[in-house]
């Protein structure tokens, strides 16, 4: 008779269930799969007001007990993403550890309706696609512009399970079912992949939807019966799918986002990003806990040097204005951007000038990002007014647009800059952030300032694809000054040269100590060839 195990998992849907008899183990899985929250004095003081309004002594005592740690196992229960870190952890303390599965098995689509992938995957991506079809769980980490939905679909039609794909806009649900169109091929032309997107839905085997829409479908309530069958037919394909499909997963640490996976069934589940581990609040756990592993590691540096995607340079400049009317502190960093960014006059005539000369003078297809309407705004009218003052009549026929949330042209704008019609679009970065192809962009001009890792590394992106004729990517960002806005400048120069292959052309006055740092490195090259 083999011996008990020291730990049992039951693994179910959505949880694993551990049974053990040892102390030490209990303590190891608390450590495991916890982590300290950064904003653990926000959230104390919010929680025990809260408790006090409400009368609740229970819970006042336990937030005012509270250590700071997120804690992700509890009463003997942890989420199903951390099926093999908890395993394999316990295994090398020499601990043994038996898996029950108790899930379903997952239903294959029979070959007469089963998709087939048409085509031709790089030597980077078969290799991924192999790493993921040995494990059930688990994210892929592909830098932007190395097909990350082009390997989706090919896993799609690798495993032949009812999928359902979560993406975080309406923009990313056009593309994805513009890429399954041009990527999967079914039997007799049925194209059964379905969608839902807002007010609109229409459903199949293979779904598609942006996370807004299935929040509401999973959490919300209406009295409208049309609503209503929308609601559960979204539900019933979301509960039913055996592969979840996760894009752009690092947003799936916060509420709605966990809301949503956490009620999936999905025996594989898998996400994609550009963007793992750049958080500094430590919440990545949360998506490991939903997700699985890092699987997959593909680096934006990596596929710079092999040539799949442009080589980039960032110019980073300086403008020169770091005074604000009134003293940084009382306006608080939404008003030192007000007059350090959205509405100094000086910093966005350079935004606009760099836009246009990188048209007219380098034949460089631009795409500007902001991020507050009024700021893009104006921007828009500068690089117009510049547009109607040039002497250069080969010009005058030049398109410029601008786009943001609820812009009602919006959708036909995109599709018209994606098809070379557009020649420098101002775009809120949201729109084009994340996801959305557009190889021909030559040219990113950063006006909206901030710091966020994330949202640096995906709106460059949007130009670090490889297309015909495009020798290379160029990135003109600010080195802004001052109080919050010179911190925030610092973060993204910081982010620029942690990509290893990024040559970066900075200013020697601007940010001194860190461009001087990052000389000493090797990070930094002025010499732009």
């Amino acid at each position: 008779m083999p011996a008990d195990p020291d730990a049992l998992f039951k693994v179910y849907p959505q949880t694993v269930t551990v049974e053990h008899d040892e102390d030490t183990i209990e303590d190891i899985l608390d450590d495991l799969l916890s982590y300290n929250n950064p904003n653990v004095r926000y959230i104390r003081r919010s929680k025990i007001k809260d408790a006090r309004a409400r009368g609740d002594d229970h819970a006042l005592r336990y937030w005012e007990e509270w250590d700071g740690k997120q804690r992700l196992y509890r009463d003997n229960h942890f989420p199903i993403g951390f099926l093999w870190r908890a395993t394999m952890f316990l295994r090398t303390k020499g601990y043994t550890v038996k898996i029950e599965d108790k899930r379903n098995p997952p239903y294959r689509i029979p070959d007469d309706m089963a998709p087939q992938f048409q085509g031709v995957l790089r030597p980077y991506q078969e290799e991924a696609l192999k790493k993921i079809m040995r494990r059930n769980h688990g994210i892929i980490d592909m830098g932007t512009g190395s097909g990350k939905t082009v390997l989706a679909m090919a896993l799609i039609a690798a495993r032949k399970h009812h999928t359902f794909v979560i993406v975080p806009t309406v923009e990313l649900v056009n593309d994805w079912l513009y890429k399954a169109k041009q990527f999967l091929k079914f039997p007799q032309d049925n194209h059964l992949v379905g969608f839902a997107s807002g007010k609109q839905y229409d459903l199949s085997v293979i779904n598609i939807a942006n996370i807004a829409t299935l929040h509401k479908a999973l959490f919300g309530r209406t009295r409208q019966k049309r609503t209503m069958e929308k609601y559960q037919a979204i539900q019933h394909e979301f509960m039913n799918a055996d592969m979840l499909l996760v894009d752009e997963c690092h947003h799936a640490s916060s509420k709605t986002w966990i809301q949503s996976i956490s009620t999936s069934n999905a025996y594989y589940r898998y996400g994609f990003t550009a963007t793992l581990n750049m958080r500094h609040d430590k919440a990545d756990m949360q998506y490991y806990a939903l997700l699985g592993e890092r699987i997959v590691k593909v680096s934006l540096s990596h596929l710079i040097k092999s040539g799949d995607v442009s080589p980039a340079w960032v110019i980073f400049k300086r403008w020169g204005n770091r005074y604000v009317h009134r003293p940084a502190k009382f306006l608080g960093v939404g008003g030192v951007e007000d007059q350090l960014i959205v509405y100094n006059h000086q910093r966005n005539v350079m935004v606009a000038q760099d836009a246009w000369e990188s048209w007219v003078g380098q034949g460089r297809r631009a795409m500007v990002m902001f991020r507050r309407v009024d700021h893009g705004e104006l921007l828009y009218n500068l690089v117009k007014g510049i547009h109607a003052q040039s002497p250069l009549s080969d010009h005058k026929e030049c398109r410029i647009e601008w786009v943001h949330g609820d812009h009602k042209d919006r959708k036909q704008i995109i599709q018209d800059f994606r098809d070379g019609k557009v020649h420098v679009l101002i775009t809120q970065y949201q729109l084009l952030g994340e996801g959305i192809d557009v190889p021909d962009i030559a040219a990113v001009v950063m006006a909206a300032g901030g710091k966020s890792a994330i949202k640096t590394i995906q709106n460059l992106g949007r130009g670090i694809r490889k297309s015909q004729g495009k020798l290379d990517l160029k990135i003109h960002d600010y080195a802004d000054e001052g109080l919050f806005v010179g911190e925030h400048a610092e973060q993204r120069l910081k982010t620029y040269a942690r990509e290893q292959a990024f040559k970066i052309q900075a200013d020697d006055t601007a940010l001194e100590g860190v461009v001087q740092y990052l000389k000493d490195i090797g990070a930094i090259n002025n010499d732009t060839g």
